[in-house]
């Protein structure tokens, strides 16, 4: 069948709201910095930055100095210096037309199942036009993260290089533990994409390269990500991942317009959406691209834990915390309330559930403190409004969950013990409630464009080892796999065709009582990359978005005909 390639809107995501007025977004003031304090800043400049010009003016202000030039995807430089010399540049070099702090980035901290679910087995028994099977053989796929361990044996025969921007060498490993805060993020990433050994990623046969952006902690800058993103360029890579964001919901930040411009210069580029949800307006930069892929998180096919008892108005669910055992609690258990998880605390919890609440001390501490008295789980409830997901570390052989304030505090005994069984509900294609959504603040566009499985995800880690995680940095790689598999199948496709199969042939999610997320929650819906391999039309753009409408307005259908047969739009 011929295929189409439609260059209308068929299906229109508005949003829309009668009520609701924009508001303009005002940064709070804070105290004064001192003019001598020495910052990073990053200038724009009108037109490509000339090195020998800006070297000349900057000759002027002893304690400037400059760092990076940016041309690739990104007019303008970086520089070190005094902010009352800073100012002074900005006024005298008439060339320059914007100035950004160097913001700060972070990874969140936060199964073979989803494979199938997404359609990635599936379309690895596809083959490409000369016959060889879609593994993303050939495909150069880049990880902007916290590097990786590229020794792995998962990942070693994949790795095709790279650069590391936190110490600028050749050796973009993760953080060791002799450097500060060990990281592990881009090697579980990295897994997701490609990994070929003893655990398969969706793209087990793609080159993969590593960008090391962000250090010790997961934690790096505007200024790192900027000059990782003009490497994959230069590079000629075809598909890039950023499993990492920031707090800020802008659209015209330096990362999300250089993503916009990788993207003209045909890489695909997938970004996370952000882990900030529910609530709206959550998405942060870099997911506000517009042209790059957004990716917001979504639950594979789980066994679920909720606690249930006599005394409960409805089961509570049980969110495990990270790098927990399983709850595999399958008897009656008394319910023992601890408070914060003091080792004074822990009397009589011995063959009981430790209740204990969030704050002062450190999770894993507070469930060491329940194991070591006998406790046979340990369930960890808020301080504030809301669920949360917390993270472990150590060897613990006792289960730990979190739930919220209020199911916390439903569970402290009024008069009797309370006696608490699990059941296991089996789940899937669930939004994560801590997915960020959209729109995004200014223009309104919609993100994330798509989700992907973010929930109890496995891959490799560092010491040739595997750990499940969670978050929407999980969910990207998924997109960026996919990427790879679709970009063996149709080399010709550029960057918005791909992005449009992605989004046209999506399932829709909806809730547990069977709603259907809004758009600016789910995006076009959960990926099905055999469908998007084989889709007989494309739509673009893949959405659209007209800001915020204040009116209602009739709905009016016009008969669109192809060769291939008649629309509706």
């Amino acid at each position: 069948m011929k295929r189409q390639q439609l260059l209308i809107g068929l299906v229109l995501f508005l949003t829309f709201s009668p009520s609701i007025s924009a508001k303009a977004w005002n940064i709070p003031s804070l105290p004064p910095p001192s003019p001598l304090e020495k910052v990073v800043m990053i200038f724009a400049t009108k037109g490509t930055p000339n090195k020998v010009e800006i070297e000349n003016y900057i000759k002027k202000y002893p304690s400037i100095k400059l760092r990076y030039l940016f041309s690739e995807t990104f007019n303008g430089f970086s520089v070190v210096g005094s902010r009352q010399d800073l100012l002074k540049l900005s006024q005298m070099y008439r060339k320059i037309s914007a100035a950004y702090d160097n913001q700060s980035y972070s990874v969140e901290k936060l199964n073979p199942s989803a494979l199938s679910l997404i359609g990635a087995e599936k379309a690895q028994n596809y083959y490409d036009s000369k016959g060889n099977r879609l593994t993303g053989k050939g495909i150069k796929v880049g990880v902007i993260d916290t590097g990786i361990d590229y020794t792995h044996p998962d990942l070693r025969s994949n790795y095709s290089g790279g650069y590391d921007l936190v110490d600028k060498d050749n050796n973009p490993l993760e953080t060791q533990i002799h450097e500060g805060e060990p990281t592990i993020h881009g090697t579980h990433v990295a897994g997701i994409i490609g990994a070929n050994g003893r655990m398969k990623g969706v793209a087990p046969d793609v080159k993969i390269y590593a960008y090391r952006a962000l250090g010790a902690g997961g934690k790096g800058t505007t200024e790192q990500i900027l000059a990782a993103i003009e490497r994959t360029v230069k590079s000629k890579l075809d598909i890039i991942n950023l499993s990492l964001g920031s707090d800020v919901n802008g659209p015209d930040l330096p990362i999300s317009i250089a993503l916009n411009k990788a993207v003209e210069k045909g890489i695909v580029a997938v970004t996370s959406n952000g882990n900030s949800g529910p609530n709206l307006w959550t998405v942060g930069t870099p997911g506000t691209s517009s042209k790059a892929i957004s990716v917001g998180a979504s639950t594979p096919v789980l066994k679920v834990p909720y606690l249930s008892a006599v005394q409960l108005k409805s089961p509570i669910k049980l969110v495990p915390f990270v790098g927990s055992v399983k709850w595999n609690l399958n008897h009656t258990y008394p319910v023992q309330y601890v408070g914060i998880g003091k080792k004074k605390d822990m009397k009589n919890v011995a063959g009981k559930i430790a209740l204990i609440k969030r704050g002062e001390i450190e999770f894993s501490k507070k469930v060491k403190n329940a194991e070591a008295a006998g406790a046979v789980g340990v369930i960890i409830f808020n301080n504030t409004k809301g669920p949360f997901v917390g993270k472990i570390d150590g060897e613990i052989d006792i289960p730990a969950v979190s739930i919220s304030m209020v199911d916390g505090e439903s569970l402290i005994p009024k008069k009797s013990p309370i006696l608490a069984s699990t059941i296991y509900k089996v789940e899937k294609d669930l939004l994560a409630d801590f997915s960020s959504r959209g729109p995004v603040t200014v223009n309104w566009s919609i993100k994330p464009d798509i989700t992907a499985p973010g929930v109890a995800i496995k891959s490799t880690i560092p010491d040739k080892r595997y750990i499940e995680l969670q978050g929407t940095s999980m969910s990207a790689p998924y997109i960026a796999g996919a990427a790879a598999l679709i970009k063996q199948a149709h080399p010709e496709w550029g960057p918005a065709e791909i992005k449009s199969s992605i989004m046209n042939t999506a399932t829709i999610l909806h809730d547990e009582k069977g709603n259907r997320y809004k758009v600016y929650e789910q995006g076009a819906g959960r990926i099905n990359i055999d469908q998007a391999i084989h889709t007989e039309t494309l739509v673009s753009p893949s959405s659209l978005s007209f800001g915020i409408l204040t009116k209602q307005f009739d709905e009016n259908k016009k008969q669109v005909t192809s060769s291939s047969g008649s629309f509706c739009a």
